[in-house]
């Protein structure tokens, strides 16, 4: 029978870990997060390839944000009002 509190422990320590990242990446200036974006990508390239490579069907990509697409719609409009 697995132990729940050894898994339980583990999970708060990885969501603690995540956390840490996430204050060190907020932490980071504009320009140095821009810097991370290829490596980021070419990260997420490989993760792709070796899943498909290992026949996985590919990540389906996920919904664009509401306030990104209203950004958008925004945008076009104020664009074809010129």
């Amino acid at each position: 029978m697995p132990d729940t509190t050894s898994k339980t422990q583990a999970l708060i320590a990885v969501s603690r870990r995540a956390e840490d990242d996430l204050a060190c990446l907020r932490s980071l200036s504009l320009a140095d997060r821009g810097r991370l974006i290829p490596s980021v990508c070419r990260a997420a390239a490989r993760i792709e390839k070796g899943r498909t490579d290992s026949g996985l069907p590919p990540v389906p990509p996920a919904p664009w944000p509401v306030s990104t697409l209203e950004l958008m719609k925004r945008h076009a409009r104020d664009a074809s009002a010129r």
